[in-house]
């Protein structure tokens, strides 16, 4: 039996990284990829085919060999809409329709559905979660924000933005973190921004990479009732988390951590 809420904003304790893309397919995910092969390195990319307008048999390709090089796909919607401002039947269709489209692009004949999935904006109610939890899916947040989209982002401003947010654990706690960037926003120094994450998370700080589902799997400070992975660093947890486990240990009579 699945439990209320499958989600997750870090990997727990361990020293684990998950790097993940949004937004594309796009015209700069075919640089990013060759980047990540160059430096063998492995992301989890949520996809939001129709949210921009790109050539279908273009993001299909993309899909196939984001596939094929072992990385794994997550869904993100269909539009990139809000979805806490649309319907349930809205919301159901842009689930439906993203997983169609990875689904058929994936060349593969055995029913592939992805198990991720990503809110836009990381806007996503209580029962969107639950209902996403319901059709099978864990669904994905992150601790670090790479602010690739803020005005004016560059790869200085970037890495800025990481290591600070870094500076928080400088008194020894230790937690996994789910990296968060767009395939769009990285663009054209994708390969300096490849080399950054594996210098300062692989080689200087020992983690080691991990897919969003290792990540959500591996994770040691998951309730295994409620189903849901904290932060162990409280300054890094979102607002929905909290929320979510306040209402599942609720829900159980329980007092959340």
């Amino acid at each position: 039996m699945l439990p209320m809420i499958r989600a997750y904003e870090s990997c727990g304790t361990t020293r684990k990284l998950s790097l993940s893309f949004d937004d594309g397919p796009a015209n700069e995910t075919s640089m990013l990829l060759d980047e990540l092969k160059t430096n063998n390195m492995l992301a989890t990319f949520f996809l939001s085919p129709a949210a921009w307008r790109s050539d279908s048999l273009k993001q299909c390709a993309l899909v196939k060999r984001m596939i094929d090089e072992g990385h794994e796909i997550g869904l993100h919607s269909w539009t990139h809409p809000d979805l806490l401002n649309v319907p349930k039947s809205q919301f159901t269709e842009e689930v439906r329709l993203v997983s169609d489209f990875v689904s058929k692009c994936s060349g593969r004949g055995d029913g592939f559905r992805p198990n991720q999935f990503r809110p836009p904006f990381g806007s996503l109610s209580l029962e969107q979660a639950k209902l996403l939890t319901s059709y099978g899916f864990i669904v994905s947040l992150w601790n670090i924000d790479s602010k690739d989209t803020a005005d004016g982002a560059n790869l200085t401003s970037i890495e800025d933005f990481i290591s600070q947010r870094l500076r928080v654990v400088a008194d020894g706690k230790v937690g996994g973190n789910v990296l968060l960037a767009h395939d769009r926003r990285i663009g054209g120094f994708s390969g300096d921004f490849v080399r950054y994450v594996k210098s300062e998370f692989v080689e200087l700080q020992g983690y080691e990479m991990v897919s969003g589902t290792d990540c959500y799997e591996q994770c040691d400070s998951r309730s295994r009732d409620s189903g849901i992975c904290i932060d162990p660093r409280a300054e890094f947890r979102t607002v929905q988390i909290r929320d979510w486990i306040n209402h599942v240990e609720q829900s159980k009579g329980r007092t959340s951590p």
